[in-house]
């Protein structure tokens, strides 16, 4: 006696695809009998395998019901829809993480300041997610304001050092009649940056 081969099992989505053409139904008519709305029908039928629905248990029951084929018909087709779904989501990763091998470059090398940015971030999200949620606007807030305060406070200094450093073309003005002729071996002392030790309160002076 010959062995007869096992029907060939389909993605649900195609069978339902399937099934609605022959039949002549529509996605609306279908949604009727199910009693559930026309966007869950076409849901279901999404070109997109990402995007694409299954139902649930009790709309299965119902489909099995509806379209007059067994459950046990109707769930080997959702577990390969299922299956095809997890490994489009695990291709796509793969797509996104992976190289691009068609260039000969090597891959950019890792800041060690971004590296640890990106880790203190990752710190600090982990940080407010461990406050309760009507607290965690104000701690972002709060830090938003104190990154802005650093911020304006580094331009502020930056231009008091380009103020310090900057040449005067301007000579000082001296009363040249009382003062009498420069003595010999007089020498101008010249006019330069601020020595390191008095740059620091001569700043911070100004800032006040």
């Amino acid at each position: 006696m010959p062995v007869m081969p096992e029907a060939r099992v389909i993605p649900f989505w195609q069978f339902l695809a399937g099934w609605l053409h022959d039949h002549q139904w529509t996605q609306t008519q279908l949604a009727d009998e199910l009693g559930v709305h026309q966007t869950v029908v076409s849901k279901w039928l999404h070109p997109d395998i990402r995007r694409r629905a299954r139902p649930g248990r009790e709309a299965t029951a119902r489909l099995s019901e509806v379209l007059g084929t067994p459950l046990d018909e109707l769930v080997p087709m959702l577990v390969l829809d299922q299956r095809a779904a997890a490994q489009a989501r695990v291709d796509t990763r793969a797509t996104q993480v992976a190289p691009d091998s068609s260039s000969d470059a090597p891959p950019p090398a890792i800041d060690a300041t971004d590296a640890k940015i990106r880790s203190r971030l990752r710190d600090f999200e982990s940080i407010v997610a461990s406050y309760p949620k009507a607290l965690r606007v104000a701690v972002i807030e709060a830090n938003i304001k104190l990154a802005q305060l650093f911020k304006d406070t580094n331009a502020r200094m930056a231009e008091i050092d380009a103020s310090i450093q900057a040449p005067t073309n301007a000579p000082l003005a001296t009363d040249t009649k009382s003062a009498g002729p420069p003595l010999e071996g007089d020498q101008p002392t010249p006019r330069g940056p601020l020595s390191p030790r008095y740059a620091l309160p001569g700043r911070l002076a100004i800032a006040l």
